[in-house]
């Protein structure tokens, strides 16, 4: 079997629409940086979504490339990387839909371990919404710097909006 050339693997695992999303975020943690630290943060994070790498070696690369303190880079990759990871998701559930007429819908599930913040088990209790629509925390995890939560599909309807 012949190896597919660079950027045509068969088993890439990367979601373009997340990919897309991590070219394009904010960066709202680091407001206050310069812009070449941004665009090297941004280019950080972009690789980890499109590599899928390891929570750790993001937070390695977010200090070595762009010289973040470790709390910060922790607390940046965690925020970012997941916030990119979860409207790819989010986008590719609306392309599914569209597809497929199956409405999904979205809400919170807690990550194991450690207790809740009341912000995460209001959004819990909450429960499914639409996938267009905004908890009160937000519209999509992390809600906070630190936030733990994950985002699960929940098919909803057959109704398009």
């Amino acid at each position: 079997m012949a190896v597919p050339p660079p950027g045509k693997d068969p088993f890439r695992m990367a979601n373009p629409r997340a990919i897309k999303r991590a070219e394009e975020t904010p960066l709202d943690l680091l407001k206050d940086a310069s812009e070449a630290t941004r665009t090297v943060v941004r280019a950080v994070i972009v690789r980890m979504v499109t590599e899928g790498w390891a929570y750790r070696d993001g937070i390695k690369a977010l200090v070595q490339e762009a010289g973040l303190p470790e709390d910060l880079a922790e607390m940046v990759n965690g925020y970012e990387n997941r916030r990119a990871q979860n409207l790819g998701r989010i986008d590719s559930w609306r392309a599914s839909w569209k597809i497929t007429g199956h409405r999904t819908m979205k809400k919170v599930s807690p990550r194991q371990g450690g207790a809740l913040n009341p912000i995460c088990q209001a959004v819990i209790d909450a429960g499914a919404i639409d996938i267009d629509d905004s908890w009160p925390q937000g519209f999509s995890p992390p809600f906070y710097p630190g936030c733990r939560c994950i985002l699960i599909p929940a098919v909803g309807g057959s109704t398009h909006k």
